[in-house]
């Protein structure tokens, strides 16, 4: 357990709520990222109110068209 299976379990999550690709996309990518601030795989993996605290915390990213 560790990043990979905070993004995935976050990006099933998303799928279930329906959000948009992009949403889930920063949804999962918080979760991952909150799971690397720290020591241990279990110990570190968030709950949904951490990974809302943490996004709301972030400032937005622009989308760039290529």
């Amino acid at each position: 357990m560790g990043a990979g299976d905070a993004f995935h379990g976050a990006f099933c999550s998303g799928l279930i709520n329906q959000l948009s690709f992009r949403d889930n996309m920063l949804l999962s990518s918080a979760a991952g990222a909150i799971c690397c601030q720290g020591l241990g795989a279990r110990e570190t993996l968030p709950d949904m109110t951490t990974v809302m605290n943490f996004m709301a915390g972030q400032p937005k990213p622009e989308i760039r068209r290529l």
